[in-house]
């Protein structure tokens, strides 16, 4: 590999459903990061389950590219045996949000107001946990996989028969289920934090809105997504929902997170999702955050850049 100060590092693993989205993200820091003086740039992409890193130059700073079930902090584990600087947030900080019955509880013990949800392992009764989410969960449920992949969630409704078939379902590809309500009304808004040293840096607040489509074909596709950044809230929201992504962002030890939360009719918050290495292309949410702070897409990669060199040597978070 010619000589390099930054590669843009894409892996897929074995989902080969996110290999174009892949693609776009990588596409799409690298030319950002060209609009910078000084700065060589290249691109790579690893196939299949193997991680070679053997061809990477030893003083790059390597920005990871890593979605779906490839999003697990195997990636950056590599990345930190061998001594390589990094993008982001490190390898134990990824594989907690990958899995959800590891953020959540860490979530919990750290005071997060975090969503109803319940776990259905294969070894688990099926029956019965389909049952406790339908006497649970009154206005309907849905269903997915606890580690994090691009399998859309299944809507269980509100019939126990109807919530085991979804789990059932899940549990065909995935080791584990999680089953959440359905959340009827409220808001849905987008926190993203960066590190700055010992410090958190919280960025606007993106809504996410969504509104039905009757002309879309499946349930899936019915809904047309606009975003609003930043959010029409008030300071004491403001404040609290920052109170929130940046407990989120120091419980999982993150460099960069991007939080989801839910804000309910009755004015609750609840913690949904969250990601120590959230997607970054033009278009998504960490990107559109950044942007309603004044800084741009290849302003943003340049700064991640720059924050990982300062902070090599890497130690690792493993």
């Amino acid at each position: 590999m010619r000589a390099a100060d930054v590669v843009v590092l894409s892996w897929n693993g074995t989902e080969h459903s996110l290999v174009s989205l892949s693609a776009l993200a990588s596409a799409s820091i690298a030319d950002a990061l060209w609009q910078g003086p000084n700065i060589r740039v290249c691109e790579m992409s690893l196939d299949g389950d193997a991680i070679d890193l053997s061809s990477l130059p030893a003083q790059a700073v390597v920005f990871p590219v890593a979605l779906g079930r490839a999003n697990s902090g195997r990636l950056q584990q590599e990345l930190e045996g061998a001594g390589l600087g990094f993008v982001g947030s490190g390898s134990r900080s990824c594989r907690a949000t990958h899995d959800e019955r590891v953020w959540r509880p860490l979530l919990a013990q750290a005071r997060v107001p975090v969503a109803q949800y319940i776990v259905c392992d294969r070894a688990d009764d099926v029956v019965a946990a389909a049952a406790t989410a339908a006497a649970s969960f009154l206005g309907g449920c849905q269903v997915r996989p606890s580690l994090r992949s691009a399998m859309p969630p299944h809507f269980g409704g509100v019939i126990a028969s109807s919530v085991q078939a979804c789990i059932e379902e899940v549990l065909e590809t995935s080791g584990s289920a999680v089953i959440e309500p359905l959340q009827a009304g409220g808001r849905t808004l987008s926190l993203a934090c960066l590190s700055d040293g010992d410090l958190v840096h919280s960025l606007p607040v993106v809504e996410v809105v969504e509104s039905w489509n009757a002309d879309r074909p499946t349930m899936y596709t019915a809904f047309d997504t606009h975003y609003a950044c930043p959010a029409a809230i008030d300071g004491a929201l403001r404040r609290a929902l920052d109170d929130i992504a940046a407990a989120v962002h120091r419980a999982l030890a993150c460099v960069m997170s991007q939080t989801e939360v839910h804000l309910g009719a009755d004015g609750r918050l609840a913690v949904n999702a969250c990601d120590a290495a959230p997607l970054l292309l033009p278009s998504s949410l960490f990107a559109r955050a950044a942007a309603g702070a004044g800084v741009d897409f290849a302003q943003l990669t340049r700064r991640l850049v720059d924050a990982s060199r300062q902070r090599r040597p890497r130690e690792s978070n493993s």
